[in-house]
């Protein structure tokens, strides 16, 4: 259609521009690679994605007095971000390169590509393996309801949004996961375009000296010299027929053979100069010498002068080369068209159309309530609403009653005194559904905390101080990790947050003996998990807790046959008890001044010499391992009343799918 001279020096253009731009394409992904720019901005979009104070921690203030606590060895060691713990799942973390490479101190072992669908079922089997349920949803609602992961506060609304808008289907849960990281990965795109954009200028800039390509004395020498000019339009309608340059960047495995592309590369470069006559072949030789060595090179000083035009003709083919080659190929696409070769159809991927519904089902409340909150009426429950209205009733449940040395099942009721015990008679008798009701008069439950001078606490001191319950090992970690109460290990009240205040110390001193690692506080367990800093001063800790088994589920034939058990309070002492119930739900009195109920606990009592019972554990004993006559843990001391002191079973939180079933009691 169009051949005038304008044209054709446009189009010699733009294929100088293309062809050197995927030079400085593949030269700046090598440079990327070598950096880790790519795994920095995929971990900078997770964090942002899943931490609540990233931009915090991003500040200059704070990374400067991050690397002064560095360099004088006072790093503050902080609770793991759910962030963190995603890029140390397997999924995630086998991404990475296998083997550091020493000799390139800045090259990332993150991994720099994730797929969404990766980032969705990492985020869901994180969640599944922190809750409990016989189904996903009930695990993720679990994982949810309790935090379980220790997930930031912003980061969990945002989460249970998402988890709620898709209705707590775990299928849909994952769509909008997934949707969520595609959203992250359009912006994180442009952040790496970004930094990119500099690396690839300052590349096109050397490359520019090197070749001498200057965009200013091309445009002179295609509009001066015919031959020249059919020359170079003549590779650039050969390049665009064989769509060898687009292939360069648009091919998948781009990425994996830089060194053959830029061989070949520079040999198209060549060719390119010989063509249009640029260079510094026309150049002396400059002498540089260094020591006793001289070298001769051909070395374009005036080049770097900003008062030459020589200088800014670089300047401007810089600025397009960090163009990118794929804006150069499209371009050159669109002018060899307008200039009347025309282009060749492009085949139409046939592309598997996927009926997608945007409407689900969407259960009633009620049916979810009776999915999550399953009603199961028993003798207890009917005692429980006959009661409700009673003052000074702390709990009604199932338990026992002894009838001389047996033990029968019987409704038990704890009362705060006698005339409270008189009030529950007269409602509901003696016996109530042919079961004989069992009063007792006891205290309200309340936590086995202590102010101080007890074994471990965290160190903000604020919820006083407990014991060490047994080592633990991880699944894949050759670390050592402690077991104690949550109340007692966190670092503040707000048992359901992940605040940091992650220092643990022992007897009271502010001596670190470790850092929290995990733990929760959910409706049937209380427990915290510590990684120790120095495990060779407990290498002996579990043989002195007479833990020489892995842990075992409390059985109903404990509570009938009255299971003799031991642990090791405060004060270093063996205390022995016995157990009296296996199952036990209590609403417990905690530091923060507010009640929590607990359910499937089990009791242990101490008769004393007229057979009266008592609660075995006394202040700072919360987190002390009960353990069996055969060396069986069974549980942890969390709270105890006048009558009985109540345990966490290692059931409910290390069991086959409880949340931290990967945790395993350390035998030695």
């Amino acid at each position: 259609m169009f051949n005038s001279v304008a044209l054709d020096v446009v189009l010699g253009l733009v294929f100088i521009y293309l062809l050197y731009s995927l030079l400085v394409t593949v030269i700046g992904e090598i440079v990327s690679t070598w950096l880790g720019l790519r795994s920095q901005v995929l971990y900078k979009a997770i964090n942002r994605m899943l931490t609540d104070n990233f931009v915090k921690n991003e500040s200059l203030g704070v990374k400067i007095k991050l690397l002064i606590r560095k360099i004088l060895g006072r790093e503050k060691n902080k609770l793991a971000t759910f962030a963190q713990k995603f890029y140390q799942y397997p999924s995630i973390k086998y991404l990475s390169k296998l083997e550091a490479v020493k000799h390139k101190f800045t090259e990332s072992q993150l991994p720099s590509y994730l797929s969404a669908e990766n980032f969705a079922t990492t985020i869901i089997n994180m969640l599944k393996e922190r809750g409990a349920g016989t189904s996903v949803s009930e695990q993720i609602d679990y994982s949810f309801r309790f935090n379980t992961c220790q997930i930031q506060q912003e980061t969990l609304k945002q989460l249970t949004n998402l988890y709620n808008d898709s209705g707590r289907d775990e299928f849909l849960f994952q769509k909008k996961l997934e949707s969520w990281f595609d959203a992250t990965m359009d912006r994180a795109s442009g952040w790496y375009k970004r930094k990119i954009q500099w690396i690839l200028f300052l590349v096109g800039f050397v490359i520019a000296i090197m070749f001498n390509v200057d965009s200013i004395a091309i445009t002179r020498k295609l509009s001066a010299d015919k031959t020249a000019r059919d020359k170079v339009i003549s590779m650039a309608l050969q390049s665009r027929d064989s769509s060898q340059s687009s292939d360069y960047i648009l091919n998948s495995k781009f990425y994996d053979s830089q060194p053959a592309k830029y061989k070949t590369l520079l040999a198209e470069a060549d060719s390119a100069n010989m063509v249009m006559g640029i260079g510094w072949d026309n150049l002396p030789d400059s002498e540089i010498r260094f020591w006793r060595f001289t070298l001769k090179a051909k070395l374009p000083y005036h080049a770097l002068n900003p008062l030459g035009s020589n200088f800014w003709g670089l300047v401007i083919t810089a600025i397009a080369l960090s163009l990118g080659a794929p804006f150069w190929f499209d371009l050159l696409k669109k002018v060899v068209s307008i200039r009347g070769a025309g282009v060749k159809p492009e085949k139409k991927p046939v592309l598997e159309v996927e009926e997608k519904s945007t409407n689900f089902f969407r259960p009633s409340n009620d049916v979810l309530n009776e999915i999550y909150n399953p009603i199961i009426p028993d003798v207890a429950e009917e005692a429980r609403k006959e009661l409700q209205t009673i003052a000074g009733v702390w709990s009604v449940g199932l338990g026992y009653i002894k009838s001389g040395s047996e033990k029968i099942k019987a409704v038990e009721v704890n009362v705060q005194d006698i005339s409270v015990q008189r009030n529950a008679e007269n409602k509901l008798g003696k016996e109530f559904k042919s079961l004989p009701v069992n009063y007792i008069i006891n205290k309200e439950p309340i936590t086995n905390d202590l102010a101080g001078g007890a074994e471990v606490g965290n160190l903000t001191r604020i919820n006083g101080f407990g014991v060490v319950s047994c080592l633990l090992r991880k699944n894949e970690s050759d670390k050592i990790f402690f077991l104690s109460c949550w109340h007692v290990l966190k670092g503040d009240t707000i048992w359901r947050a992940n605040t940091g205040k992650t220092e643990l110390i022992a007897n009271g001193n502010d001596d670190i003996i470790g850092y929290l690692v995990d733990g929760a506080l959910t409706d049937n367990f209380d427990i915290g998990i510590g990684e120790l800093s120095s495990p060779e001063s407990y290498s002996d800790f579990n043989k002195s807790q007479n833990i020489s088994r892995g842990w075992r589920m409390v059985t109903v034939s404990d509570a009938m046959n009255e299971t003799e058990v031991f642990f090791v309070s405060k004060r270093s002492f063996k205390q022995s008890a016995v157990i009296y119930n296996d199952k036990v739900s209590k609403s417990i009195l905690y530091a923060d001044g507010n009640n929590y109920m607990l359910k499937d606990l089990f009791s242990i009592v101490r008769y004393k010499v007229d057979g009266t019972i008592v609660a075995p554990a006394e202040n700072g004993d919360s987190g002390a391992v009960v353990v069996d006559g055969a060396g069986y843990p069974l549980g942890i001391v969390v709270a105890s009343d006048s009558k009985f002191s109540y345990a966490v079973k290692f059931s409910n939180f290390m069991g086959e799918n409880a949340p931290y079933s990967d945790y395993k009691v350390l035998i030695l």
